[in-house]
């Protein structure tokens, strides 16, 4: 069963409050993933200790990935969408928090980026708000998953992987030459993206269908993350094994039905079996409790069960990968979902003082 894992943030001082701060220093970021538009107020106390408090957050849905998995692109409706519902958001963090227009973060993740019409997404958002979005690369992207996603003291012993919405990334630390460097790993499947993938070949109606897609694939799947994995054997060696990403908040969410405010949850990886097998066959239990609790109605909400058997085979596929998985420690990170934008934040204002991660 699944631990409660309890250790101070030491690369963050994050928290949620309730009331508004009275700080100068407040930012805002918001990020544009293929799922999810989210949006964070954050507090910089001290660039130099990385000392940062979110003040507010909050998301909304959205869908780019279906035009950029089916066609190279995101689509016009799509992007429409998408850029109103940020000048929404950038009007709000203007008029009720009062952060400076030049402290205003637009920031389009890498499953997104990949995308052969960023460039006019960048534009037209530019035009709409008159903030130029950054683009992020999937190993920056990484390098910020990381950073947020695993207390300090373990960096030198830890893997991290987030399961996202288009690919799936993270990284860990190894010397090359004497000098510590961070090493990126990158799929480009993720939950909604290999879901998306297993319907345009299969043309799938049901679950049924998308269940027996799911299985056939899984060979591959497996494959695919053992490749990720190749020539960067050491990544393997790894004691700690941080996952983050929907498909690890979906799974910890259901399964567990626990606090998904903790920052670091250690879980068994029988349990993924097991939660794969209530997807499948018992998943009355989780509409069940979407009636009384928020969390796991937002999941439900975000996913339906057929991404959800996808995006857990991505998930099993990945601890099968991992070699002496139970001599390991294994942990659901919060921290990321919530703070890799901050990250972003944090480290172009070191970038402008005098330096960065």
């Amino acid at each position: 069963m699944m631990k409660n894992y309890k250790i101070f943030i030491t690369v963050f001082l994050m928290f949620f409050c309730a009331t508004k701060s009275m700080s100068q220093n407040l930012y805002a970021g918001i990020e544009i993933g293929g799922r999810g538009l989210k949006v964070y107020i954050i507090d910089v106390r001290s660039v130099e200790k990385e000392i940062v408090l979110i003040e507010n957050f909050w998301s909304d849905n959205i869908n780019l990935l279906g035009g950029v998995i089916a066609n190279g692109a995101i689509s016009d409706n799509d992007m429409n969408i998408t850029i109103q519902k940020v000048r929404v958001e950038y009007k709000k963090v203007l008029e009720e928090f009062k952060i400076d227009k030049n402290k205003i973060y637009v920031v389009i993740s890498s499953g997104v980026a990949v995308a052969n019409n960023i460039d006019i997404f960048v534009d037209n958002i530019k035009k709409e708000i008159d903030v130029t979005a950054g683009v992020i690369t999937t190993e920056k992207e990484s390098r910020f998953l990381f950073k947020s996603g695993v207390p300090i003291k373990f960096h030198d012993e830890s893997l991290l992987l987030d399961i996202g919405s288009g690919n799936t990334k993270g990284g860990f630390l190894e010397k090359i030459n004497g000098v510590k460097t961070f090493v990126g790993l990158n799929m480009n499947l993720g939950t909604v993206s290999l879901s998306e993938l297993l319907n345009k070949e299969n043309k799938l109606y049901n679950l049924n269908d998308f269940t027996a897609a799911t299985d056939s694939y899984y060979p591959t799947l497996i494959n695919d993350l053992k490749a990720v994995f190749e020539g960067k054997s050491k990544s393997l060696d790894k004691k700690k094994i941080y996952i983050s990403g929907g498909s690890a908040w979906a799974f910890y969410t259901l399964f567990y039905e626990d606090d998904t405010h903790r920052n670091f949850l250690e879980f068994n990886s029988d349990d993924v079996l097991k939660y794969d097998d209530e997807l499948r066959n018992n998943f009355e239990k989780y509409t069940v409790l979407a009636k009384k609790n928020k969390e796991i109605a937002r999941v439900l909400k975000t996913f339906t069960r057929e991404n959800l058997v996808i995006s857990n085979s991505i998930l099993r596929a990945t601890i099968a990968n991992i070699k002496d998985v139970r001599s390991k420690k294994l942990f659901f990170a919060k921290q990321p979902e919530v703070s890799w934008v901050v990250t972003y934040i944090t480290d172009d204002l070191a970038k402008q003082a005098k330096g960065s991660f």
